[in-house]
Parts: structure tokens; C-alpha cells; sequence
């Protein structure tokens, strides 16, 4: 698996992924799906792969959702290149203002 994403990786300065196929869940929508292979599978989907492979990884908030709820992305970036995943972040955040929003309380 480590050389499959390396190989993707190779002609690429970052890639951009979802963090999850769906917008963060409630505590009361987790505990309602319940914790099976399945839920488990699809909240984990895209960072697994990362997180087994050891490629860095960059989360940030990017949006939200038409209910307000926060969702981010994931700048993967090659091995050992956690500096152009910290610049690229950077560059995100100079770029656009989602890092300094809150949702009201």
C-alpha cells in the first residue's frame, strides 16, 4: 500500500482529499448508526490510508454544509514532505478565512 500511494504521490506536489465521505455526524447520530465494521469503515475511508502508510497529512476546515455543520479536507502530501503540506495549508489560510470562523453557540 506504501508504494501504491508513493507512486500516486510521485508526480504530484499534494493531493486534495475529503476528510469523510459526509459531513461530521452529532454525537446522537453516531451513537444512532451504532459502531459496526461498516459505520466504522465509512468514517475512516479517507484517512486510513494515510494513517497506515505514513504519508503526511494536513486537515483543515473548508466549508460547510447547507445546515452549518463544518466540513474539512486533507492535503496528503509525499513522505517526509511535511513542509509542503504545512506551506500549502498556509497558503489556504491566507487565501480565504474558513480557519477564523465559529459556529454560534
Amino acid at each position: 500500500m506504501k508504494g501504491e500511494i508513493a507512486g500516486m504521490l510521485a508526480g504530484l506536489d499534494a493531493l486534495l482529499m475529503p476528510v469523510m465521505g459526509m459531513a461530521t455526524p452529532t454525537l446522537a447520530g453516531l451513537k444512532a448508526a451504532g459502531r459496526t465494521p461498516q459505520t466504522t469503515a465509512a468514517r475512516l475511508r479517507y484517512t486510513a490510508p494515510f494513517d497506515m502508510s505514513g504519508h503526511p497529512t494536513l486537515t483543515l476546515p473548508g466549508g460547510v454544509t447547507a445546515d452549518g455543520v463544518p466540513v474539512g479536507f486533507q492535503i496528503v502530501g509525499r513522505a517526509f514532505d511535511e513542509a509542503g503540506i504545512l506551506a500549502a495549508g498556509h497558503a489556504f489560510q491566507q487565501a480565504t478565512d474558513w480557519h477564523l470562523r465559529r459556529p454560534p453557540v
